[in-house]
């Protein structure tokens, strides 16, 4: 965990998942880099329909920002960009040519709506992403990670790589972790990474009520932070899904980190 990329819309969960970011960061030795997405036609829609709208200026939001931690955090290595196009469709390039290799976002936006789990934004910058994501929720509050709850319907990977972001953050906090196996679904072991050395503890529900046994155990045991592997077939698909997520499909009222499995 190197280089962490934080896209932001200038709303108050943006900050929230920039300040998780830093702590991070902090621990990692990494370096941040926050990104604006904006298109033309969004501007244009914003100025015909909010008239006498003072619209936020992202370079200074975020300049702000920035001059905030570096003076608290003086070592901390952080930059900014502000960059033209649709956030999910730009998010794989400007991944690539900055080397970012973990992704922090907030789950929705300025209109927060406690009908909807992940906005429509954040979950396409979600499915997009060919790097680990860690979905920040609104008004959650960094208090560090000692209770970890993994959920899957397979207990391997393809390789080591799917798990590295997860291994580091062990390595850093050393949580007790809970690997949560859903249903009875047929593995092949074959030549594939298992993710069971990393639990201390394995809970098994064998009926395929992903979310209603998500919720139970959530809400019976101490978590700060919840890990899915994005992969098809996976725990995933079968919960949060589409781009945007209605909270009675799931909801997590603290960060959620998607691994990348092996068919992304």
């Amino acid at each position: 965990m190197k280089h962490i990329l934080v896209p932001v819309d200038l709303s108050r969960n943006s900050k929230e998942a920039l300040r998780y970011a830093v702590h991070l960061a902090l621990r990692e030795h990494a370096m941040i880099t926050i990104v604006h997405f904006y298109s033309l036609l969004l501007k244009a829609v914003i100025h015909t329909t909010k008239k006498g709208h003072k619209e936020k200026s992202p370079e200074k939001w975020m300049q702000k920002r920035i001059k905030k931690i570096t003076l608290k955090y003086p070592e901390l290595q952080i930059d900014y960009k502000i960059v033209k196009g649709d956030a999910a469709v730009s998010m794989q390039s400007l991944t690539k040519s900055i080397g970012a290799d973990l992704l922090i976002a907030g789950c929705q936006g300025d209109r927060e709506d406690s009908t909807i789990y992940l906005g429509s934004t954040a979950g396409g910058i979600m499915m997009a992403s060919r790097i680990p994501v860690i979905l920040i929720p609104p008004r959650f509050k960094f208090s560090g990670i000692q209770h970890i709850a993994i959920a899957a319907i397979f207990s391997q990977v393809k390789d080591n790589l799917t798990l590295e972001p997860l291994i580091d953050l062990i390595a850093h906090f050393q949580p007790d972790v809970k690997l949560l196996l859903f249903g009875e679904a047929e593995e092949d072991v074959q030549n594939k990474v298992s993710i069971l050395p990393l639990a201390t503890d394995i809970i098994h529900f064998p009926d395929d009520q992903y979310s209603a046994n998500m919720t139970s155990h959530l809400s019976q045991n101490p978590t700060d932070l919840l890990v899915i592997i994005k992969r098809k077939r996976g725990f995933l698909e079968k919960t949060i899904g589409p781009k945007r997520t209605s909270s009675t499909r799931f909801h997590a009222s603290i960060p959620v980190l998607v691994l990348i499995g092996e068919n992304d």
